[in-house]
């Protein structure tokens, strides 16, 4: 991180947001926010630990897949039973001709 910091600031390209990091060690999370100060004479860096909100992420994500694959699980069911004899009451009205529409 301080490697990428220094390489930002001798190219005069401190982002102006936040950059995440993520360590491949322990699958922690870091964001953090740089700019310049004091006529661009200092940096101000500030890290956070943004681990826990990464992983409430993730398992918004997971629940909300669970969420949607269950909502289509109980619609799908019903219609499976309802197309069919749907299909047979409109193959029905087509062969009698003097049936009533409305």
């Amino acid at each position: 991180m301080w490697d990428y910091l220094m390489l930002m600031a001798d190219k005069k390209m401190l982002p102006h947001d936040q950059t995440i990091f993520k360590s491949k060690r322990d699958n922690k999370y870091l964001q953090l926010e740089a700019s310049v100060i004091n006529n661009n004479q200092h940096i101000l860096a500030i890290c956070s630990d943004i681990t826990h909100v990464k992983e409430m992420e993730k398992q918004g994500k997971r629940i909300r897949s669970q969420f949607f694959s269950s909502i289509a699980h109980e619609l799908r069911t019903p219609l499976n039973s309802i197309i069919p004899i749907l299909k047979l009451v409109l193959a029905l009205m087509e062969a009698d001709p003097n049936s009533s529409r409305q």
